[in-house]
């Protein structure tokens, strides 16, 4: 390890640990095929932690110095997939193929380092974000080659993702352990002193701010634009995996 401190027997900015890490699991993964249908699922689990001392108590200089034990970032205990596949996607000579995919996960662990608090509304600051889950679809039918083109295809294509609608959360704010902000939190940052009306003719007028058109941004309306963007600031979908989508589209090949 490097960094800026320094001990009496080591290079300036450098220091090494005796600090380690340690991973276990197994993986177990199963396959099969049914008529048309190709499956496949699997299952890993895992525990990965570390073993620190301190930055200051060096393990090597200090071997008798407290060590304690956490989990690794991507210490997911457990996940599963599965794939069920069929038509082209299983290996049959078809126009047609559907794939169906889905997966569920032990949360990470949450670094807490940062946190004002160890309760929230409701509870405990939780030590391992929520498990997530989804289901993926996607269906294809080949309709052939393109006339004077025999060497390209043509196909319909329907993808859906995130089928079941899950609002899986990947992440949570490291000040409060929450996916939301405190009301408190975004008008703090939408907090202005700004009292003067900005006029057409001014370089901080914005079209986008003057919601009733009228040349003029009023207090209220700078007061409203700052809260919205307080809000994008502080924007939620940054902490939830993907939305439900359904996508309908062409695919040539050349």
């Amino acid at each position: 390890m490097t960094g800026s401190i320094t001990f009496s027997d080591t290079e300036p900015a450098q220091f090494t640990t005796g600090d380690f890490g340690t991973v276990n699991g197994l993986e177990l993964t199963l396959r099969g095929a049914w008529g048309p249908f190709v499956g496949r699922a699997a299952y890993a689990l895992q525990k990965a932690t570390g073993v620190v001392s301190t930055a200051l108590s060096d393990s090597i200089i200090g071997p008798d110095v407290a060590r304690r034990e956490f989990p690794l970032a991507f210490d997911r205990r457990h996940s599963i997939d599965f794939a069920l596949m069929a038509g082209a996607a299983a290996g049959l000579d078809a126009r047609w193929s559907v794939v169906l995919t889905g997966s569920a996960g032990s949360g990470y662990p949450l670094d807490r380092r940062g946190l004002e608090t160890d309760s929230v509304a409701g509870g405990l600051v939780p030590k391992y974000l929520p498990w997530t889950a989804g289901v993926d679809a996607r269906a294809a039918y080949a309709l052939g080659a393109l006339p004077g083109c025999s060497r390209c295809t043509i196909r319909l294509i329907a993808d859906a993702r995130n089928v079941l609608g899950r609002a899986n959360v990947i992440g949570l704010r490291r000040n409060t352990g929450r996916v939301a902000p405190t009301l408190a939190e975004v008008q703090a940052m939408a907090a202005t002193s700004q009292s003067e009306p900005i006029p057409f003719e001014s370089h901080r007028y914005s079209v986008q701010i003057d919601f009733d058109g009228s040349g003029l941004i009023t207090e209220d309306e700078y007061r409203r634009a700052r809260f919205a963007a307080a809000l994008d600031r502080f924007d939620p979908s940054l902490f939830y995996g993907e939305a439900r989508q359904v996508r309908l589209g062409v695919e040539v090949t050349f």
